[in-house]
């Protein structure tokens, strides 16, 4: 049975509201450790890593509907058994390698100067997303590990674009070694 979902995704309420960004990120976070919880069914199709929990593998922010009873996750169509790690990493990917569409700034100075200021601000708003998002899933240390193996299952997607593709490899090169604290 389907269900009408009414209130703004979680991205869209990160973009109009960026302070929230620790608050969503935690909840994310909670949102995949509860999800990882749930024992795979014997049908759900195996992710290429072995592993025997639900795994949603497309669950970031614009996933999360915030109802008013509260948050809910959409877009199940990729969803296998795996391992919980697996998930996060790929959440991370996703978070922190997508490509951002932009269009030219337009407008008069003040404006422009207004957007070019927004732009300079994503980064750091993707960077503290993920840092907390990781924190918050429990599962850091092991998402970290399996960061080179899931980026290679991603970049065998065909629909990842060669912005992305390079945008992924430099994410694993940057962190895959890194201790979790950093």
């Amino acid at each position: 049975m389907l269900e009408r979902v009414d209130g703004p995704t979680m991205l869209a309420d990160l973009e109009a509201h960026p302070w929230r960004v620790g608050a969503h990120a935690r909840l994310l976070g909670d949102l995949h450790a509860r999800l990882h919880r749930i024992g795979a069914p014997t049908g759900l199709r195996p992710y290429e890593l072995e592993g025997d929990v639900v795994l949603h593998l497309d669950l970031h922010p614009g996933n999360v509907i915030l109802a008013e009873r509260g948050p809910v996750v959409i877009d199940w169509t990729n969803a296998r058994r795996g391992p919980a790690a697996a998930d996060v990493a790929l959440s991370w990917i996703l978070m922190g390698a997508f490509e951002l569409d932009q269009e030219p700034l337009t407008g008069g100075p003040a404006r422009r100067l207004v957007g070019r200021a927004e732009r300079a601000a994503i980064p750091r708003i993707r960077r503290r997303l993920v840092r907390t998002f990781l924190a918050a899933s429990g599962v850091a240390d092991e998402a970290r590990a399996l960061l080179g193996p899931v980026a290679e299952v991603r970049l065998a997607d065909r629909n990842v674009r060669p912005g992305e593709a390079t945008a992924i490899r430099e994410l694993v090169a940057r962190h895959a070694a890194e201790p979790t604290s950093t």
